[in-house]
């Protein structure tokens, strides 16, 4: 070859080379960013839970003489607690002191109507409720008065607002529609992402997004040893837990394989201030990992039953992470109201 014709072959594969070397960069810096959570030795080596919780917020919600069944989900505004229950009833509390305010519970299949309430979200002002049976999402005002709705086309286990639209978990991934989608505020699929061949026919955790107090959304696939946080350009992982020997192979094709293993795997995660919180299950116990991101130390705690009040967070909210009782099948701690059928714990973070 001429000096001539290399000089023009370089010309031509310059481009090529440039985009080779800066997807290289892309993927380093991912892998830069990317923090390894290592969770070993913690089996009979816990933490109490006065060193890692600062103080706790108690939320008696007064359920104005009517039934509450158990709570299925949970969310938090500034002002408001939003709960749904197992017997298809959305209720609205004032926050923080638990006073009533309103509850619905419209069965149906017509407009404004739910055939299941699954979970809740809380967006542009609004609180989102989850139909599960008829993939839909209905939206309300702060005191539950119904404003409008939307079908989705695939089965969800989850979903959270985002600044674009909806993020949805879909409970049967395929090679068309990934794990997570994405769809605007109509419900129409605009991406997905995050391909799993895994069957999901067990379920540790029904919560796969989380919203920092920034406002940060994150995901959380169920099994996964990884979480995401979202961006314009879709999930990018930034965390990873490590269990070392104890570990759950990955590459599976039902999650029922990973219950059965005997090996720890991940059954939920949050994010609260500066503590990146992981709840695992291994060997028939629950644990809770929590790592402090600035100062990058970790604590492991495992619940203690017989503590006046259980550590044993489901959600969260921008300012700690959120457990409950019914006061009917509780006998260490009893509500000041008559009328309270149940009450949420905010668990403050040292």
């Amino acid at each position: 070859m001429n000096l001539k014709h290399y000089l023009i072959a370089i010309t031509l594969c310059a481009p090529y080379l440039l985009s080779l070397l800066g997807c290289k960069n892309h993927q380093d810096a991912n892998e830069r960013d990317l923090l390894t959570i290592h969770i070993k030795d913690y089996e009979n080596k816990t933490i109490p839970r006065p060193a890692v919780i600062s103080n706790i917020d108690t939320i008696e919600l007064d359920t104005h003489g009517y039934f509450m069944s158990d709570i299925k989900t949970v969310c938090i505004s500034d002002t408001m607690a939003y709960v749904a229950d197992r017997a298809n009833t959305v209720w609205a509390f004032k926050y923080p002191s638990g006073d009533f305010v309103r509850r619905i519970r419209n069965v149906g299949h017509g407009n404004g109507e739910y055939a299941s309430a699954w979970t809740l979200a809380l967006g542009d002002s609004l609180l989102y409720v989850m139909d599960f049976e008829s993939r839909s999402i209905l939206a309300y005002d702060a005191t539950l008065n119904y404003k409008s709705s939307f079908r989705y086309g695939f089965p969800a286990l989850d979903f959270i607002k985002a600044k674009d639209g909806f993020l949805f978990l879909n409970l049967s991934a395929t090679d068309n529609l990934h794990r997570v989608v994405h769809t605007n505020d109509r419900g129409e699929v605009q991406q997905s992402y995050l391909p799993s061949e895994m069957s999901l026919d067990m379920i540790y955790n029904e919560i796969s997004f989380v919203r920092d107090k920034n406002g940060e959304v994150y995901i959380f696939p169920p099994f996964s040893n990884a979480i995401y946080r979202w961006t314009s350009e879709g999930p990018k992982p930034v965390f990873r837990t490590d269990f070392g020997k104890n570990a759950a192979e990955e590459d599976v094709k039902s999650s029922y394989d990973i219950t059965e293993s005997g090996k720890a795997f991940n059954t939920g995660f949050f994010i609260v201030d500066n503590h990146l919180v992981n709840r695992f299950f291994h060997a028939g116990k629950n644990y809770y990992s929590l790592y402090d991101m600035e100062k990058g130390t970790q604590h492991i705690i495992t619940p203690d039953t017989s503590e006046f009040i259980p550590f044993a967070p489901q959600w969260q909210s921008a300012k700690g992470l959120i457990g409950y009782i019914l006061t009917t099948d509780y006998d260490k701690w009893k509500p000041q109201k008559d009328s309270c059928d149940a009450a949420l714990f905010v668990f403050h973070l040292k």
